[in-house]
C-alpha cells in the first residue's frame, strides 16, 4: 500500500527546509529518504511525532505529586494543536495552579460561610415559633381540663395533678405554672400586664418560656417570652403579644 516506514523519514534541510513546506510536506520541497529516492508510490512521509518533541527544561513542579515522578513537560508542535497553553503539555500541575486552586477553595469558603449566615438565623426562628405553637396548643389542652373540672366540682383545681396533668411540661423542659386566685394577697401573685392589671380573674396559666423565669408583670425582662392565657381565656399566646 505504499506506508512510509519511520526510519527513513527525516526533515527536510537546507534549500528545500527553506521552502516553506509543512508538516506533511505540501507547498514545499518533496522529501526524500536515506537512499534519495522518493517514497514509494509517490506518497509523502509523515515525520512521526516523538522527532518534533522537544523537552521543556527548568519546568517547576509541585512537591509530594505522584504525578510528577519521573515526568518531564512537552512541547508539542502548534500545527497539531496539542499542549495546554502555547503548544506545551504537562503532566503534572505547576505552582501557578495549586494556587488557583487555593484561591477556589477559599472562595467557596466564604460563600459557605455567607450562607450559612442566612439560612441558620431562619432556622433557629422557625424552630421557635413550632415550640410556641405547640405550647399554646398545650396551654389550650390544659385550660379544658381546667374546665371541665370546674364543671363537676364547681370549685377550680387547687394544682394540675387534679386533672392529672401535673407532670406535663411546655417544649423546653419546664413545667407548666398553674396559679389560682385564692386567699389573700392573690394580686400580688397574678400575672399583670403592662398597665399592672390582672390577666384573668379566676386562675393564671402560663409557660415560662425559653429561659424558664417569670415575674408577675409581662412587661418585666424575664417575662417577655413567656406564653400566657389571658382575657380568661380569650388570649393564648407570646407575652409580648398581648
Amino acid at each position: 500500500m505504499g506506508r512510509c516506514r519511520r526510519a527513513p523519514c527525516r526533515q527536510p534541510t537546507g534549500a528545500r527546509a527553506r521552502t516553506g513546506g509543512d508538516l506533511f510536506g505540501r507547498g514545499g520541497a518533496r522529501q526524500r529518504t536515506a537512499a534519495g529516492d522518493p517514497p514509494r508510490g509517490g506518497r509523502r512521509c509523515l515525520p512521526h511525532l516523538q522527532d518534533r518533541v522537544r523537552l521543556r527544561r527548568g519546568t517547576r513542579r509541585v512537591a509530594g505529586d505522584p504525578r510528577c515522578r519521573g515526568q518531564v513537560a512537552a512541547r508539542q508542535p502548534p500545527s497539531l494543536g496539542l499542549g495546554s497553553r502555547g503548544g506545551e503539555m504537562s503532566a503534572c500541575p505547576t505552582r501557578r495552579d495549586a494556587a488557583y486552586t487555593v484561591i477556589e477553595l477559599l472562595i467557596a469558603v466564604a460563600l459557605l460561610g455567607i450562607l450559612l449566615t442566612l439560612v441558620v438565623p431562619e432556622m433557629l426562628r422557625s424552630i421557635q415559633d413550632m415550640k410556641v405553637t405547640r405550647s399554646i396548643a398545650d396551654l389550650r389542652r390544659i385550660d379544658f381540663e381546667l374546665r371541665r373540672y370546674h364543671d363537676r366540682n364547681e370549685t377550680w383545681p387547687d394544682s394540675l395533678d387534679d386533672v392529672d396533668l401535673g407532670g406535663m411540661r411546655d417544649p423546653w423542659g419546664h413545667d407548666y405554672v398553674y396559679q389560682v386566685h385564692r386567699g389573700a394577697g392573690w394580686r400580688g401573685r397574678a400575672r399583670k400586664d403592662r398597665f399592672l392589671v390582672p390577666l384573668n380573674s379566676e386562675y393564671d396559666l402560663f409557660s415560662p418560656g425559653p429561659n424558664g423565669e417569670y415575674r408577675p408583670p409581662l412587661n418585666a425582662r424575664p417575662s417577655r417570652d413567656d406564653i400566657v392565657r389571658a382575657a380568661d381565656g380569650l388570649f393564648f399566646g407570646r407575652a409580648r403579644d398581648f
